[in-house]
């Protein structure tokens, strides 16, 4: 009991220090060191703190700030390792065994915040705020954890319309851990009640929400936040009809549209960001904990550029596409590359970038798929050729649905090409991952069969130590 007893406690200090230092500029609170547990789940303040703690769990590097954005396109078909390396993530891009994602605690502190705010709220012990601040903080929270929920799923489990062997899903946490005697070990839920429980989260946050508040401040979630990851999590499902309403919800009522003006905006300018990670000076990651370190090297020769575009994926854009200039080709230790542009310290400095987690192009391209699946074929193609002539290319013209739903994966791949999208698009759809020469599997062209133990993650063998309950995946046993 002596490990379970180090990780529950390590998540309550998490929650009342860790979570409090890193929102000085949004709140005053009681110092890091005189917060008690009682006071951050009894008042609006500390709740607030908690929960704002919750959003600054994804700024993790093993999460959203660098590695589940690259470990997406590398263990896919976007991005390959170069020859000379810093051995930062490394076996991630030929699908070594056991090199894979790796916030599956990260997504359960998450998860752990917004249950202590759920839990506040439940409970009714919030008395000093009014009852729609009440409502919003219960709503974001509920955001929050099925975001990590479905962070979790889509990379330890399989699709629901694709499952290979058991169908195991994840451990859904839905109460706080305030003692080591209150919490369980629950097992994997299948992977459709895992789904079931990340659409009732969102569902209830959207009834519960202000609806007439259109601001969106990026980097918090609102009713249209919530709809937009809606979208996502039924295109993953398959769900057509509720993926097209979530989709046009969003569009209907989002203040801004896609870029059209200058596409590097959209990275150094938020200005297609629905929800993100946004970065003061002070919070700069820098060189070892940046997208930029990892995905270029500056005029000044500042960056590891380990992970580069892979050829097949540059060549697959097409002449005029404006996409292309987000590529720098160049040479590393006389080895031909093109670095990655989309995250280029436009913040003015190395390392400082805002990163969107869920933009207005994915909204677009998750209807076009959508209404494809759902024969609008019509209406897949507006949606399609919104995204193909902003980027300065001309329309797609097929006309049967096979090829109108190849078509906008193509898009997406290169649309949401290194912002976390790629492996999951694949596994999505049950494919293959056409990997080239991993120098694992294969010394020329090659895939690896989506029914490999490698396409999910492994589940940490520390959190099985903890719970006894979890079953590993396949093939990692």
């Amino acid at each position: 009991m002596k490990h379970n007893k180090i990780y529950i406690n390590s998540i309550i200090i998490i929650l009342i220090i860790t979570l409090f230092s890193s929102c000085d500029d949004l709140l005053e609170t009681e110092p890091n060191d005189t917060v008690s547990n009682d006071v951050a789940l009894s008042d609006y303040k500390g709740n607030l703190a908690i929960l704002i703690g919750g959003y600054n769990g994804f700024r993790n590097t093993n999460y959203y700030q660098r590695d589940f954005i690259v470990t997406a396109d590398a263990l896919a078909d976007n991005i390959k390792q170069t020859i000379n390396n810093t051995s930062r993530l490394d076996g991630i891009a030929n699908n070594r065994p056991f090199n894979h994602f790796n916030f599956w605690s990260e997504a359960y502190k998450v998860i752990a915040s917004s249950n202590f705010v759920i839990s506040s709220v439940d409970n009714n012990v919030i008395t000093d705020a009014s009852a729609k601040d009440i409502n919003q903080l219960k709503a974001e929270a509920l955001f929050l954890r099925a975001f990590a929920h479905f962070d979790v799923l889509r990379s330890y489990a399989r699709n629901p319309n694709h499952v290979v062997k058991e169908p195991l899903g994840i451990p859904i946490i839905l109460q706080p851990y305030k003692t080591q005697e209150a919490i369980d070990y629950p097992p994997r839920e299948t992977i459709s009640k895992s789904y079931d429980q990340i659409i009732l989260d969102l569902n209830t946050a959207f009834s519960i929400i202000e609806k007439n508040n259109t601001s969106n401040t990026k980097d918090r979630a609102n009713h249209i936040t919530i709809q937009a990851l809606l979208s996502r999590v039924h295109l993953y499902a398959g769900n057509w009809r509720d993926c097209i309403t979530a989709s046009d919800y969003v569009t209907n009522n989002i203040d801004f549209s896609i870029e059209t003006n200058n596409y590097t905006n959209i990275f150094s300018k938020k200005s297609e960001t629905i929800f993100g990670l946004s970065y003061l000076s002070h919070e700069n990651p820098g060189l070892n904990g940046s997208l930029e370190g990892l995905f270029h090297i500056n005029e000044d020769g500042i960056g590891y550029g380990d992970f580069v575009a892979r050829q097949n994926l540059y060549e697959s854009i097409e002449s005029g596409d404006i996409r292309k200039n987000l590529y720098i080709s160049g040479t590393k230790v006389g080895e031909s590359v093109n670095f990655i542009g989309k995250y280029l310290g436009y913040l003015g400095e190395f390392g400082l970038d805002n990163i969107p987690l869920i933009r207005l192009s994915e909204i677009i391209l998750n209807r076009a798929e959508a209404k494809a699946e759902n024969n609008d074929l019509s209406g897949a193609l507006i949606d399609l050729n919104t995204i193909r002539n902003r980027a300065g290319i001309t329309n797609i013209t097929a006309t049967t649905k096979e090829n109108i739903i190849e078509a906008t994966l193509k898009e997406r791949r290169i649309e949401l090409a290194f912002e976390g999208h790629r492996i999951f698009d694949l596994k999505r759809k049950g494919s293959d991952i056409p990997k080239g020469n991993t120098g694992l599997d294969c010394t020329s062209e090659c895939s690896i069969p989506y029914t490999d133990f490698r396409v999910i993650a492994n589940i940490p063998i520390s959190e099985i130590d903890v719970n006894n309950n979890v079953k590993q995946n396949p093939g990692y046993q």
